[in-house]
């Protein structure tokens, strides 16, 4: 069993086969202890060596790199959490369009942060979204709207997304 502490995750339970530590079945468990996601093996056929054709991709077309990002500081959108919760590490930040989107992860759970423009004039708001083990946070208003989503509980997507900002040299933006 994996114990989350501090309540900005959740802990996980697995179920390993003696012999080969090989995991037979995992849960990600809530903050109350109950199981919100669960995957097991029903049927595993041990020493079967896969053919070629069972490892081949699904499908036929090549991957493509859809947005490649120069290496460098012209790069970086300029967007970071202040003080994200202890464990949590910036992993990604690209920009997308006019939006940005920044990835904080501690190994095994992640958030994703997406920061938009709207118009100056736009009212102020805040919604909250759950699903089974997906919790959101969306705030918007003063020209921008932040997303923050992830597998992990309802504070910490609320941390993250009241604590997004631009960086101190200004570079940042919409």
């Amino acid at each position: 069993e994996i114990e989350a502490r501090g309540g900005w995750r959740y802990g996980h339970r697995l179920w390993l086969d003696t012999e080969t530590a090989l995991p037979l079945r995992m849960a990600l468990m809530g903050e109350q202890g109950q199981p919100l996601e669960q995957m097991m093996f029903t049927q595993l056929p041990l020493g079967t060596v896969p053919s070629a054709a069972d490892l081949k991709p699904s499908s036929s077309q090549d991957l493509q790199r859809i947005q490649a990002r120069p290496p460098g500081k012209d790069s970086d959108p300029g967007w970071r959490v202040a003080s994200p919760p202890p464990g949590f590490t910036l992993r990604s930040a690209r920009r997308l369009g006019d939006s940005v989107q920044l990835l904080y992860s501690d190994g095994l759970a992640g958030v994703s942060i997406y920061v938009e423009p709207l118009l100056p004039n736009h009212q102020r708001g805040e919604s909250v979204m759950h699903r089974g083990a997906v919790n959101a946070r969306s705030i918007w208003g003063g020209g921008r709207r932040v997303v923050a989503i992830g597998k992990v509980p309802a504070r910490t997507v609320d941390l993250f997304a009241r604590n997004v900002q631009p960086m101190p040299d200004g570079k940042a933006g919409g």
